[in-house]
């Protein structure tokens, strides 16, 4: 019996001036500043974690796919939206084969691709919303899950977002035994 699927999405509103914490000796400069902008209050867990400019994402080798994604959203960068990317889903440099799932585990298997960190709240620059397109940043959904509520709840983030001016997003998948 497979398990089931459920994604829950946590948002930190910003209300207080943020709080500094230690860095890693390991990290690169620009390592150290995308987590600076990314995970602000620090992060739970030891897992292999992936820095992006834009986000910073914990991955699951076993699993083959994200334990979570963070990222800093601005009410700006929601501004002046390009088109969202047409091309394939890239798997991730810095794993091996086995660790990552590829663009076709998902064609023709029924599940959509869906993002920890949306490509609609990355469409600032062209760089910015092709860097979602990601192996590492997906999970499977069922199509009506990605397309409707999963895609309703992105969109109340945007809101949120646009009338509190910054959010702190993590968002992470949920496996729930199946109901029998």
């Amino acid at each position: 019996m497979k398990p089931t699927l459920v994604l829950a999405i946590f948002v930190l509103t910003v209300t207080a001036s943020l709080a500094s914490f230690s860095e890693p000796i390991t990290l690169t400069e620009d390592e150290r500043s995308w987590e600076a902008e990314h995970m602000v209050w620090g992060y739970p867990g030891t897992e292999e974690l992936i820095y992006t400019e834009h986000f910073i994402i914990s991955h699951n080798n076993w699993l083959r796919e994200p334990n979570w994604a963070c990222y800093h959203l601005t009410a700006e960068d929601l501004m002046n939206g390009v088109a969202r990317f047409k091309g394939n889903f890239q798997t991730e440099e810095s794993l091996e084969d086995y660790q990552t799932a590829t663009h076709y585990d998902y064609t023709r298997s029924g599940f959509d691709r869906g993002h920890m960190a949306p490509s609609g709240d990355m469409r600032k620059t062209k760089e910015r919303d092709k860097s979602t397109f990601r192996t590492s940043n997906i999970v499977p959904q069922t199509p009506s899950l990605n397309q409707g509520s999963w895609a309703t709840l992105e969109g109340d983030i945007r809101a949120l977002c646009e009338d509190k001016g910054e959010l702190y997003v993590i968002t992470g998948p949920v496996y729930l035994k199946p109901a029998c």
